[in-house]
């Protein structure tokens, strides 16, 4: 007949093998590598004590300086950000970054700098980006803008094309404000515009002349030159207005110009 035996363990003799299992538990590893030797040490966190220039700069333009610390000389291990945008960054050392500031538009940007092997960034400063151009006045399609200029209030003077024929000049206020400064006339299409002292608009063509634009009217010419002709083996150049001083124009002086001769070569 087989017997069953029944073997009884004492309770705390039960308990001091739970307790031993429980104490060989694995500890887990102080550094990335179970090799202390492997594992580098973080570097420092970069901090950023000033920017210059101070308070602003304009977008995409401005040179920006970047002083603080725990930066590094390796310009390509240094990473400067303006919100999530990355800017190039031109000269490095372990105090200073150059660089341009990146074409971010806003007023508040947080400005954070990271070093590779860093494990944080530098604390973010705010800083302003402005536009460096404003947009004055939106033009049609069928409007052609040629040559521009400004006045010393901060008015644009614009010659215009428009559906392939002359427009005029149209002046432009600050506050976007347009209105026709010049009625269109044999010339409209001029290569460069110039605001004289005396109120009205000298414009330049790709010729050898300068018409006088005042306001209210059309172009007239003002100044022009003739070209050099030759006889008997010399260079000979006509006669021409005085052109005076265009920038600006001191009274617009219009007396004849002197003979010049040249022997060629």
């Amino acid at each position: 007949m087989k017997t069953h035996r029944i073997y009884l363990i004492p309770a705390g003799l039960l308990l001091v093998a739970v307790a031993l299992f429980i104490g060989c538990k694995k500890e887990p590893p102080t550094g990335l590598y179970d090799d202390p030797s492997l594992n580098v040490a973080s570097k420092p966190q970069p901090v950023i004590t000033s920017i210059t220039p101070s308070g602003g700069a304009l977008a995409g333009v401005t040179q920006i300086t970047l002083t603080g610390t725990n930066f590094t000389a390796v310009k390509e291990n240094n990473f400067v950000y303006f919100d999530a945008t990355l800017a190039t960054i031109l000269q490095a050392s372990a105090t200073q970054l150059v660089l341009n500031a990146p074409l971010v538009v806003k007023d508040s940007i947080a400005v954070r700098v990271g070093v590779f092997g860093a494990q944080q960034l530098s604390p973010a400063v705010s800083y302003n980006l402005s536009a460096a151009a404003e947009e004055f006045s939106k033009f049609q399609s069928f409007e052609e803008p040629w040559a521009t200029t400004a006045d010393a209030d901060g008015n644009l003077y614009v010659s215009l094309f428009s559906n392939g024929k002359g427009a005029g000049i149209a002046k432009i206020t600050p506050a976007g404000v347009r209105s026709d400064f010049a009625l269109p006339g044999s010339v409209s299409k001029f290569s460069g515009l110039k605001m004289g002292p005396d109120g009205a608009l000298y414009g330049a063509r790709l010729l050898f002349a300068i018409y006088r634009v005042a306001q209210g009217g059309s172009p007239s010419p003002w100044v022009a030159a003739r070209l050099p002709s030759r006889r008997g083996g010399r260079t000979r150049a006509r006669p021409a207005r005085d052109l005076g001083d265009l920038n600006p124009l001191p009274g617009g002086r219009r007396g004849g110009g002197p003979q010049a001769r040249a022997r060629p070569g």
